[in-house]
């Protein structure tokens, strides 16, 4: 949080709900301050998705679906590759590969590329949950 406000606002436990806590959304994107830390983006400058740097793509050659996101490099948060049918219903799902690429020296892009046969003809979504295991201070 110190990367982001000032020392004056985190003590101030009236602006937690509106400005500084984890659930704070103060840029207005609806992209609450602890998927902002989570995912790279900046708490402070709106811009909705394109805030929080990622992609999904199918990979041309092997057909499979790849999601590429920004992480936090520490082991502070976990994150997990989900799938659904519908987007209602989240499974866990598996990766075959993974890489990653530094971007600076709290983040790295993080690209996984989704375990599934990609000759089935099914209509799916895939997002990154992020959590926190141990939820204090960010």
């Amino acid at each position: 949080r110190c990367h982001h406000f000032d020392l004056a606002d985190l003590y101030d436990p009236a602006k937690e709900a509106t400005h500084w806590g984890r659930h704070a959304d103060p840029d207005g994107d609806q992209i609450s301050n602890f998927h902002e830390f989570a995912f790279g983006g900046d708490p402070h400058h709106s811009g909705g998705s394109a805030n929080v740097p990622g992609v999904v793509e199918k990979d041309p050659v092997t057909g499979n679906i790849r999601a590429s996101f920004a992480r936090l490099r520490s082991q502070l948060l976990n994150y997990e590759l989900q799938v659904s049918t519908d987007l209602h219903a989240w499974a866990p799902a598996s990766a075959i590969g993974t890489s990653a690429t530094l971007l600076n020296d709290r983040y790295e892009m993080m690209t996984l590329t989704l375990d599934d046969d990609p000759s089935l003809l099914l209509e799916r979504f895939v997002r990154i949950a992020a959590t926190d295991p141990a939820p204090l201070d960010e």
